[in-house]
């Protein structure tokens, strides 16, 4: 897959140094692959996320970052759109929700 707007992804990973290994692999990972459809990409990564038609949460770091991707299966493309943090609180009751 070949990766658009790298220079982003470039600067996360300045950005938040601690999770900057696990964003060159999920980097080099993902420019080796060739998905054609989601069930092949999950085949990979299983965690990823479907937010809409081409939408892809990728999980970064389990419980704290996830990259925000378009991807294009059609053009062998994964466009790079943001790094999310994100935190479920484990005392959180959704109990009474």
């Amino acid at each position: 897959m070949k990766i658009i707007k790298k220079l982003r992804l470039q600067t996360f990973w300045h950005k938040y140094p601690a999770i900057e290994h696990k964003l060159k692999t999920w980097f080099f990972s993902v420019n080796q692959e060739s998905w054609g459809s989601l069930e092949e990409l999950k085949q990979t990564f299983p965690n990823a996320i479907l937010v809409d038609k081409n939408s892809v949460f990728f999980e970064v770091l389990p419980n704290s970052y996830y990259l925000l991707t378009v991807v294009d299966f059609p053009t062998q493309s994964v466009c790079v759109q943001n790094l999310v943090r994100y935190y479920i609180n484990p005392n959180y009751d959704t109990s009474n929700k």
